[in-house]
């Protein structure tokens, strides 16, 4: 009986130290964790790098998705015109909808350090500019994304080539209109990926902000699950500045993690068209 008592308390300090069971995490569209690399190039100069990354955190008892964005450019860049961008948007997993934006901004003599914190369940959202001490509370719809978290929520959506999509964002404290024009299928070389296949897609906007938009954009979306972000273009005077993959870290084992496994983009789409039929 003795021992039974203690089998009893052990168990019972085992669990109340763990306590209970979280929730599964929900399967989404792309594997949290996965971290994308980007150079940068003016005209054929190298000026700066990109990261992107997915992580999970753990926020007031909840688990949450953080979407994090790092643009940095190169030394000799930095002579000109230093940028060096930090931007995150925290996600609530279940909706894909942004809980807090945050953008730590350095490019030349520009400062911006601001903060957006949405309340869906209210449809308000109060911005605040942290160098300024400013406050602003504004109106959101239901399925209000600051840029980034939009982009990412964008990747569950299967374009269709010669369509117009029509979407809202959050950015510079207001709700701008995106209209995201799909052109046609292309490819193009990535230097440790091959020939890739991409549809390429104009997003027409009228908002500044993470993008300034001083000329026409372009950007290319792999023709596979992950729908990366393969190219990104933007006229700007004298050169165009061009955004190209350069890898991609993280979980998983497709061709975008291990290319050399798959040697080439398109075995690579025929082994996920194989493996998509067979689970039909």
């Amino acid at each position: 009986m003795g021992r039974l008592r203690r089998t009893f308390w052990i168990a019972l300090a085992f669990w109340l130290a763990a306590g209970p069971a979280r929730p599964e995490k929900p399967d989404l569209w792309f594997p949290v964790g996965e971290k994308l690399f980007y150079k940068i190039n003016w005209g054929v100069l190298l000026v700066g790098n990109a990261v992107v990354w997915t992580e999970w955190i753990r926020e007031n008892d909840r688990d949450l998705i953080a979407i994090r964005l790092t643009i940095r450019t190169t030394a000799v860049m930095d002579v000109i015109y230093p940028v060096n961008d930090f931007v995150e948007s925290i996600v609530v997993p279940e909706t894909f909808l942004p809980l807090r934006f945050m953008r730590n901004a350095s490019e030349g003599r520009y400062r911006l350090h601001e903060v957006t914190e949405f309340n869906h369940a209210k449809r308000t959202a109060t911005w605040k500019h942290l160098l300024k001490d400013k406050t602003e509370d504004f109106k959101i719809e239901a399925d209000t994304r600051d840029i980034l978290s939009f982009m990412f929520y964008a990747r569950s959506k299967k374009f269709e080539p010669g369509t117009n999509y029509l979407f809202q964002v959050m950015a510079d404290e207001k709700i701008y209109e995106l209209d995201v024009q799909t052109l046609k299928m292309e490819r193009f070389f990535l230097s440790n990926y091959g020939w890739v296949r991409s549809l390429k897609l104009e997003p027409v906007s009228k908002f500044n902000g993470l993008f300034v938009r001083t000329g026409r954009a372009f950007m290319w979306v792999s023709d596979d699950s992950r729908r990366l972000c393969t190219k990104a273009t933007v006229a700007v005077p004298v050169a165009r500045v061009n955004a190209y993959l350069k890898r991609v870290e993280g979980p998983g084992s497709d061709f975008w993690v291990k290319p050399d496994d798959f040697k080439d983009y398109d075995k690579a789409r025929e082994k996920e068209d194989a493996e998509n039929d067979d689970k039909d």
